[in-house]
């Protein structure tokens, strides 16, 4: 953020402080044996990663050869925490006491991954763009596919099972969060997060920046894919397990950013589809806040619905009804009635298992990972391109 205001200001107190912290990076780094520099001894983004990532955007402002140097020197330490697992690479680090690791953005190896891609712009060293985009075909692996589209999961746990316990889950704000309200118990399917700090939004700016040092669209078409999973949850509409709270790092102001982002680069119209307006409303204070739609049964599926339900929508949209008169009439997500139509027009049915190839409907497990790394699958082979480079 200062960074950010210096950028915009140029007030010399902020340019003080920035340097002040580089100089306090530089005071307490560690060394290993091989001149690598560290603090934490952990890449993640809420690390040392954190403080490459600081460092890359101290140096898009100034030309500091020994803060350049620092932040390769943390560059080489974290790429050597890297192991390859089949044809991709994981910086899942085990947290203690449980021995679990996450996967997105905050805790996981997207997070690395992001950070090794910054630290390839600083340098323009290959190396750390290969392992960015190796870490990318990990996490492929760990892939939950959802009634369309994939997620990766929040946590998997230290016996390589994807963490689903149960949704206790709680506002930063507690009781006096109004936006908050209660979830269903127990799950039987992983849980995704669809934020930004541990979910698909954090994640896809791993993808966005891979897709532009690459020119490799099947990133852009990995964002859209998750973003299928997005809205299999029933988001942005529907509370769930992986979605509760409207706030920048778990919520939907980071989400909202990240499709404006997308819309302003690529103009796909999809981005701006979402119906956002809908579900915002007055508070009894007179501040605006998020109208839920009904609480999800379960974090894959937001609701049951009878095939004959789904076929009587196809059927009011075949005949010209309005999406947006359906779903209001209806109370069902944005994407579930498009989701349905699709589904009859390609198969004639609108069970997602009849609309899936027959590797993605076998349940995931650590067997399936490593077939999948064995034989490099590419999801994004699986998902129509849509993104056009300008």
């Amino acid at each position: 953020m200062l960074a950010l205001a210096y950028k915009a200001f140029k007030e010399p107190e902020i340019e003080r402080a920035l340097r002040d912290i580089v100089a306090f990076l530089a005071e307490n780094a560690k060394r290993d044996d091989e001149g690598g520099a560290y603090w934490n001894d952990n890449g993640l983004p809420i690390s040392d990663g954190g403080a490459v990532l600081f460092l890359a955007r101290f140096l898009e402002i100034f030309d500091d050869a020994d803060a350049k140097k620092l932040a390769v020197d943390a560059g080489e330490h974290i790429l050597r925490s890297g192991r390859e697992v089949g044809a991709g690479l994981s910086f899942d680090k085990p947290e203690p006491p449980a021995g679990d690791f996450g996967s997105n953005l905050e805790t996981g190896t997207a997070g690395v991954a992001f950070v090794l891609e910054h630290v390839y712009c600083l340098t323009g060293d290959k190396k750390y763009l290969e392992a960015a985009e190796k870490a990318v075909t990990y996490l492929k692996t760990l892939l939950v596919p959802q009634e369309k589209g994939h997620l990766l999961p929040v946590r998997i746990e230290h016996d390589g099972t994807y963490f689903k316990g149960n949704a206790d889950v709680h506002s930063p704000l507690g009781d006096n969060d109004p936006d908050h309200g209660e979830l269903p118990g127990d799950y039987t399917e992983p849980i995704c997060y669809l934020g930004q700090c541990c979910g698909p939004f954090g994640t896809g700016r791993l993808y966005y920046s891979l897709a532009q040092d690459t020119g490799n669209d099947s990133y852009l078409d990995l964002i859209k894919d998750s973003i299928d999973g997005y809205e299999s949850l029933g988001a942005p509409e529907h509370k769930s397990a992986g979605l509760w709270g409207v706030y920048y790092c778990c919520g939907h102001a980071s989400q909202l950013q990240f499709f404006i982002g997308l819309y302003e680069r690529y103009h796909d119209q999809r981005w701006l589809d979402l119906d956002w307006l809908q579900c915002i409303r007055q508070s009894d204070g007179g501040r605006l806040t998020w109208d839920w739609r009904p609480a999800m049964a379960g974090p894959k599926h937001p609701r049951h619905y009878e095939e004959s339900f789904k076929r009587q929508i196809v059927q009011l949209y075949e005949n010209g009804k309005p999406s947006r008169e359906i779903r209001a009439e209806y109370d069902i997500a944005r994407s579930t009635p498009r989701r349905w139509v699709q589904g009859i027009r390609d198969s004639g049915s609108t069970r997602a298992t009849d609309n899936r190839t027959p590797g993605r409907n076998e349940p995931v497990g650590p067997g399936r990972r490593n077939r999948q790394l064995e034989m490099e699958v590419d999801v994004s082979e699986r998902v129509a391109p849509v993104f056009a480079r300008k």
